[in-house]
C-alpha cells in the first residue's frame, strides 16, 4: 500500500494509496492546492473547512462542466481525437 504526504493550507495529511497510484494521487493534491491558493489569494484565510468546501465546489463544477450534457455519471467527455468528428 502506497502513501503520500500531501500539504494542502499549512496543513499536512498523510494519504494511503495503491501502489503505483502514488504520482496521480500528488497530482490530484495540486489540483486541489492550486484551487486552494486561488481562493485565499481573493478571499483571504476564512476558515480551512470553509476553503476547502470552496475548492471542492470549484473542482466539481469543472468536472461537470468537462462531461458532455445529459451524460451518466462517471462519464467523461468523448475521445474528440477521432479524425471523423473533425471532418463533419
Amino acid at each position: 500500500m502506497g502513501q503520500v504526504a500531501v500539504s494542502l493550507n499549512g496543513r499536512t495529511y498523510r494519504l494511503a494509496c495503491n501502489d503505483g497510484e502514488e504520482e496521480r494521487l500528488r497530482t490530484l493534491a495540486d489540483q486541489v492546492r492550486q484551487k486552494l491558493n486561488t481562493l485565499t489569494d481573493e478571499f483571504g484565510q476564512v476558515g480551512e473547512t470553509r476553503l476547502l468546501v470552496m475548492a471542492a465546489l470549484m473542482l466539481a463544477d469543472d468536472l461537470l462542466d468537462a462531461k458532455p450534457e445529459g451524460a451518466p455519471p462517471g462519464q467523461g467527455k468523448p475521445d474528440t481525437d477521432d479524425p471523423a468528428e473533425d471532418a463533419a
